[in-house]
């Protein structure tokens, strides 16, 4: 396995991994439980998962929080509080004796479609994963941007409703993300804690109270897609997460992104927008092209 990488996906439940050769190609994978209670045994995990792969050239690991790429710390570790802080790529590298790269997971599904997938050869583009919350990342220049704290595109994080910046309904992570999505259902049909699969069921059965509610839901997102596309002025939007996975959340995301351009009283242009090519492989994909390209 020699010219091979050690991928792996650090979440909340789960770590995912995958030996991929150089073009991104998966030659092997797997996953463990993702280890709760300290930074020892998430190590350990690393350590064992490593010994069967022991011919790689390097471990690339996509995982949540802030991360400084440079320094190799995850300055929060998400749902993973233990890892707050820690210098990992020093740990991990003292231990396989290899390079060792970490970075965001929303950020490593950015790369993986700047490096593979839907914006390859984009100089300018923004990738939105809509998930739990909204991450992603922004390719400036054909490079992704990290921002001066390693924080650049944590959609999550922005407020929509500037008298209720406390609340974090208002949130874009809570209004965008699947959270808003089933709230957005739930406001027009009274229909509680629906999935994505059941939502896009009801609509296909000629729920149009449902449908109603989605469609208010993508005008939202649509709207926020234009207030990215005006500050930063990318060629494309790539949409990724489990939704994304619907072709009637783009049929209903255009019709909104048209609708609203056919409002405004000054029109620009409308943005190009879709689907990331990589979902679930995404942050494996994403964390080798980080590996290959991470200038330090």
């Amino acid at each position: 396995m020699d010219n091979t990488v050690l991928t792996m996906d650090i979440g909340g439940s789960s770590i995912k991994y995958g030996i991929c050769n150089l073009q991104g190609e998966f030659l092997d994978r797997g996953s463990v439980k993702t280890p709760l209670s300290s930074l020892g045994d998430l190590l350990n995990v690393i350590k064992e998962i490593h010994s069967s792969y022991k011919n790689v050239i390097g471990i690339a690991i996509s995982m949540p929080g802030v991360i400084d790429v440079i320094k190799g710390i995850a300055i929060t570790g998400g749902a993973l509080s233990y890892i707050d802080n820690a210098p990992l790529v020093e740990i991990i590298s003292r231990e396989v004796k290899k390079k060792v790269v970490i970075a965001n997971d929303g950020k490593c599904a950015a790369l993986a479609e700047l490096g593979f997938g839907n914006l390859k050869d984009i100089k300018n583009g923004v990738a939105m994963i809509l998930g739990t919350g909204i991450g992603g990342g922004i390719v400036i220049n054909g490079e992704l941007l990290n921002g001066s704290n390693f924080s650049a595109g944590e959609f999550s994080y922005v407020n929509t409703n500037i008298e209720q910046v406390s609340n974090i309904d208002y949130s874009m992570a809570c209004q965008l993300g699947i959270r808003g999505v089933s709230k957005a259902v739930e406001e027009t049909s009274n229909l509680k804690d629906l999935s994505g699969i059941d939502i896009f069921k009801l609509i296909k059965e000629g729920n149009k109270d449902v449908e109603k509610g989605f469609k208010n839901y993508c005008r939202k997102l649509a709207s926020n897609i234009y207030n990215i596309m005006y500050i930063l002025d990318p060629e494309r939007f790539v949409i990724g997460g489990g939704i994304s996975a619907e072709p009637l959340l783009f049929t209903y995301l255009e019709e909104a992104l048209d609708d609203l351009y056919n409002e405004f009283s000054i029109k620009l242009r409308k943005p190009e927008i879709m689907p990331c090519k990589y979902r679930n492989d995404a942050n494996l994909i994403g964390a080798l092209y980080n590996f290959l390209n991470i200038k330090i």
